[in-house]
């Protein structure tokens, strides 16, 4: 008996490696997948949102990444088995080339590695559930009161980095705060916009070469000690992406 179900085992081995269809039967792409890569290269990490379809067998996409390196049509996809690669033309300040993917998908989740330049990691993406919404908690003042300190940067240009702190306070119910950076910029009071759930909207002017502009700053808070944001300054046609830590937190 032993013997019978141990060869009727390697017997469904055996089919089920022969046959990638199989082994690719229920695997869900098509959804919303997203991760977070940390380019060492560059010393950033950037949020990856990778839109996939599969239909007849084939499979189509899109990917965005929120520094503004790749909003482009994957190409060359490829589902064999559980594995998944493909392509994407990154595009940069030093000009434009292409990274490669291998990502082995289990249900909701896929991990794997990416390939540029000599470069490579290790990334994973998660599928969105049809009725999630991003950083769904909803903070309080309390919860953001205190010093956050990162690097912003302008997109596709992480040369520009500047070290910039933000120090928020509790004032008869209010939140009010205080904008620096490693250059000594002249920066005024910060303005807060809005503060609902997770969202936080900053407006803070600034001088600069006898000239005067103001810093849109739109704030999510991922959790009591990470902030991840999107700035700009309009008058100088710039974006970029801020990401701070709160000092103190462990």
């Amino acid at each position: 008996m032993k013997f019978f179900l141990a060869a009727f085992a390697g017997l469904l081995f055996l089919s089920f490696a022969a046959n990638p269809c199989f082994a690719a039967e229920n695997i869900e792409l098509t959804g919303i997948w997203e991760g977070v890569i940390y380019l060492s290269n560059l010393d950033i990490d950037m949020e990856i949102i990778l839109v996939l379809e599969e239909k007849n067998g084939m499979v189509t996409g899109r990917i965005s990444d929120d520094w503004g390196y790749m909003d482009c049509d994957i190409t060359d996809p490829v589902l064999k088995q559980n594995i998944l690669t493909f392509k994407a033309m990154v595009e940069t300040s030093h000009g434009d080339h292409q990274m490669a993917f291998r990502m082995i998908v289990a249900g909701d989740k896929m991990t794997g590695q990416w390939e540029s330049l000599g470069s490579f990691g290790d990334w994973s993406l998660v599928k969105r559930k049809e009725d999630e919404k991003k950083n769904r908690k909803e903070f309080k003042i309390e919860d953001i009161v205190g010093v956050w300190k990162g690097p912003a940067a302008y997109k596709r240009s992480p040369g520009s980095k500047n070290v910039v702190t933000l120090v928020l306070e509790k004032r008869e119910g209010k939140v009010a705060g205080t904008f620096s950076d490693q250059f000594g910029t002249n920066y005024g009071q910060v303005k807060i916009k809005r503060f609902e759930g997770n969202s936080l909207v900053l407006e803070i002017t600034f001088s600069t070469a006898n000239e005067n502009y103001v810093l849109d700053i739109d704030v999510a808070v991922k959790d009591d000690s990470h902030l991840r944001g999107k700035f700009r300054i309009e008058k100088m046609g710039r974006t970029g992406i801020w990401t701070a830590e709160k000092q103190g937190k462990k």
